[in-house]
């Protein structure tokens, strides 16, 4: 009977992880042998008996699926132990369970250096794979943290590639100026890529330039320029010409008047491609030749800038001083009855030689009275109060005033002055 129980008990546990007390078990049959005995001779005793055991084992059954997390039946049979086999382990079982041990140890062994030739073959290709290639295998965004990435590599049997840093590749420089004058400052650069360099040497000093670098040079005679590689062996040489530059020195003439107006004329010494004059600040287009016209008193600095048939420019300044302020030409006296038809009148002169909208008024100071008026350079003042027809009186001073109506650049529209007549 007592094994019968056991052997159920056994059957209905045997798909479960559990630890076997033999006491416990002892205990149970005890009890369910009592209570057989005392319903012995009832029918039912030994239906009882069995109907008991197989509840308990179907509530330790259901406890154990219950609390117990499933698992696999390949690690259910690996970790089950049978109740024989922990109460009374045998000679036989440890040895059979040593040699599985060992077994098991020799395949983790293998496994391990399945994976690390795995690894030293990966690691071969990526270092010969060309650069394009490996680039496309281990892309890493810049943002991911260090961990991340050896996480990586590591679950994807990755390992970082191994660049090699380029070689220097030695180039010739580019030059700012096609033509160089004298005085010029020639702009050697390096236009070449990342890992190109620019060498030569320049006034016994070796200058290297990386790229996008430059070196400025002052030309003040013609040079050359070799450019070499890293053992001084010559990549190109270039002839540097520079030219002379050009005199802009000028002569002029000031103080003299053109029609009745007071001009200043300036002239180059030599021809040139272009000229370019600057009277006090105001600059003119023209020829070698140039005429202006300053209206008030002072000094005045003019300058000239030329441009030969190389492309060299040069500059020159000149102070030119104005003695008197420009005031239409006008004489202070006239006598009406002087015999010398050109002064028994009174008109500015340079209104009779000026094409030019003009007003002339005469005032009697005295009384502001107008004697006189008149808008043609012909019709001139002969000393006769214009409404009375009555002659002024002799050795009077007059105020006249002139305004002009289309002045030229910097000119003035109103100009005064006195005349008395005899």
């Amino acid at each position: 009977m007592k094994n019968n129980l056991d052997k159920a008990i056994k059957e209905s546990l045997q798909d479960f992880e559990m630890p076997y007390d033999p006491a416990a078990w002892e205990a149970l049959s005890a009890k369910l042998d009592a209570q057989a005995t005392q319903t012995e001779g009832t029918p039912k005793s030994g239906v009882s008996k069995w109907l008991l055991t197989g509840a308990i084992a179907g509530a330790i059954g259901l406890s154990t699926y219950l609390l117990w997390p499933e698992t696999s039946s390949e690690v259910a049979q690996q970790r089950a132990v049978t109740t024989d086999e922990i109460s009374q382990p045998t000679k036989e079982n440890k040895t059979e369970k040593d040699t599985e041990n060992v077994q098991l140890n020799n395949v983790a062994e293998e496994e391990t250096e399945q994976q690390e030739s795995a690894n030293d073959e990966v690691t071969e290709r990526i270092v010969n794979m060309p650069q394009e290639n490996v680039d496309d295998k281990v892309s890493v965004d810049k943002n991911t943290p260090q961990n991340v990435v050896d996480e990586e590599n590591t679950r994807n049997h990755h390992v970082a590639p191994i660049v090699e840093k380029n070689e220097t590749n030695y180039i010739s420089g580019s030059l700012s100026f096609d033509v160089v004058c004298r005085g010029d400052n020639v702009m050697i650069t390096n236009e070449g890529e990342a890992n190109d360099l620019v060498r030569f040497n320049f006034n016994d000093k070796w200058i290297e330039l990386q790229n996008g670098k430059s070196y400025l040079i002052k030309a003040e005679a013609s040079f050359t320029l070799t450019f070499v590689d890293k053992s001084g062996k010559e990549l190109e040489s270039k002839d540097v010409k520079v030219y002379d530059l050009p005199s802009a020195n000028f002569r002029f003439e000031a103080n003299i008047f053109d029609k009745g107006l007071p001009i200043v004329t300036c002239e180059a010494y030599r021809d040139y491609a272009s000229y370019t004059w600057s009277f006090d600040g105001e600059e003119k287009e023209g020829e070698s030749t140039m005429n202006h016209h300053f209206f008030d008193k002072g000094d005045y600095p003019v300058s000239l800038k030329v441009v030969d048939r190389n492309g060299c420019e040069n500059t020159f300044t000149q102070v030119i001083q104005i003695h008197e302020k420009y005031n239409l030409m006008a004489v202070d006296a006239f006598k009406p009855n002087s015999s010398d038809p050109r002064s028994r009148t009174f008109m500015p002169y340079s209104l009779t030689e000026r094409d030019v909208k003009f007003q002339l008024t005469i005032v009697d100071p005295i009384n502001n009275e107008v004697v006189f008026e008149s808008s043609d350079a012909k019709n001139t003042w002969d000393g006769v109060h214009q409404k009375t027809g009555v002659m002024t009186p002799a050795g009077k001073a007059y105020v006249w005033k002139v305004q002009i109506f289309n002045p030229l650049p910097n000119e003035r529209p109103i100009y005064k002055g006195t005349i008395i007549h005899d």
